[in-house]
């Protein structure tokens, strides 16, 4: 966001009144939700943003586009740059499709804040083109849901510790400090 300093005392607040409004909009995006069960019913998945950060879903091409369209906008009239670049979609196939529907690769057409078209390829997960895991503010995030990627870092992680602590002769209580001190980077 131009004009606004990471770590200066109003950018909290600066950062939450602009992002207010598109996330508003999305809120009220009636297209395509993307639905998830809690203990008794299906809800609505809300967009979620973190600083800068924005995470999306919908359960169709067509609601993430209107989605994309409204972020286009926001872009346009509050001024703000989008590292379009940074953009990372996928789209899964979880069954229960629109008969007819064919899940092939598409483009995503987003807009920059002077109305210039970027079209982002969004591929399909599949087991051919591997786990398609992408990462959202720290966290490795897996489509197919099995978090194997997400298991594989924390492995390697657990492993280079262990071999370090093996190394140094390590005792338990230091080995247990070192886990703490690695997962709090």
């Amino acid at each position: 966001m131009t004009g606004t300093s990471q770590g200066d005392t109003p950018s909290p607040s600066y950062l939450t009144a602009t992002f207010d409004i598109p996330l508003r909009a999305l809120e009220l995006t009636p297209a395509k939700p993307f639905l998830v069960r809690n203990e008794r019913d299906l809800i609505k998945t809300q967009d979620f943003l973190f600083a800068e950060d924005v995470l999306s879903l919908s359960s169709r091409r067509e609601g993430l586009q209107d989605k994309a369209d409204i972020m286009s906008a926001t872009a346009a009239i509050l001024g703000i740059l989008f590292a379009i670049l940074k953009l990372r979609t996928s789209a899964k196939n979880w069954g229960q499709e629109p008969f007819g529907h064919q899940n092939t690769d598409y483009l995503l057409v987003v807009h920059d804040r002077d109305w210039q078209v970027t079209e982002v390829p969004v591929e399909y997960a599949t087991p051919e083109n591997g786990d398609q895991s992408f990462r959202y503010l720290g966290v490795q995030m897996d489509n197919n849901n099995q978090s194997k990627k997400q298991f594989t870092i924390l492995n390697d992680h657990l492993s280079l510790i262990a071999s370090t602590a093996r190394n140094k002769m390590a005792s338990p209580d230091t080995i247990v400090m070192a886990i703490k001190l690695s997962t709090h980077r």
